[in-house]
């Protein structure tokens, strides 16, 4: 199985292609991989399939009988704004490139191609994928810290007696100090509980 996918999510990889044999051989090659497989003739089979499943992967053949590939994959992008498009082609060109590099392709392969070459596309792409979910998370885990910093400290503050020359009932300074010490061991108890998941996070990728 490949290292750069972990969620069961990121494994599915929708296969557009009027020639049965590619059909074959990806679908073959690539579920040796882990993957599981959603394959089409042709465009509307492929619309179908993205409107009750969502999909991570597509591989699509530029020339399709009923419509153009890079027209479709626009298409899939309404119901997987996020997926990651590989174009195949049998007719290589410079402007078939261009078109494909500028309708947002992760990359492009041209026929024959052998099975590793997809492969290693997509272990790269999942990869990448996975990486910028997990930057996506420490930013989100940071904002968090720095909100519930933010917020104890005012609290820390307002409990904290006045440095001037203001006399403090010894009881009433004895519940701000108990109220100081409970909002400390909160805010240890955070900071606890987010290094000990992302210690456990760091585990499970190194297994």
């Amino acid at each position: 199985m490949l290292g750069g996918i972990k969620e069961s999510g990121n494994r599915t990889i929708l296969v557009v292609d009027d020639n049965e044999s590619i059909l074959r051989v990806l679908d073959i090659g690539l579920r040796e991989y882990g993957y599981t497989i959603l394959m089409a003739k042709n465009a509307v089979e492929a619309i179908n399939i993205t409107h009750n499943k969502k999909i991570k992967f597509a591989i699509i053949d530029i020339c399709l009988p009923d419509r153009s590939g890079i027209d479709l994959s626009d298409e899939i992008r309404k119901n997987n704004p996020g997926v990651i498009v590989v174009f195949i082609t049998g007719y290589p060109g410079i402007e078939s490139s261009i078109e494909a590099l500028r309708h947002h392709a992760y990359d492009y392969l041209i026929k024959p191609f052998k099975i590793m070459q997809v492969v290693a596309i997509i272990e790269r792409a999942g990869k990448e994928l996975q990486l910028k979910h997990e930057n996506q998370s420490n930013l989100e885990i940071i904002q968090k810290l720095k909100e519930e910093n933010k917020r104890l400290k005012g609290i820390l503050e307002n409990l904290m007696p006045a440095e001037s020359g203001i006399n403090v009932k010894s009881d009433k300074y004895n519940s701000r100090q108990v109220n100081k010490d409970i909002a400390l061991r909160s805010y240890q108890r955070y900071l606890h509980q987010n290094v000990s998941e992302r210690e456990e996070d760091a585990g499970s990728r190194k297994n």
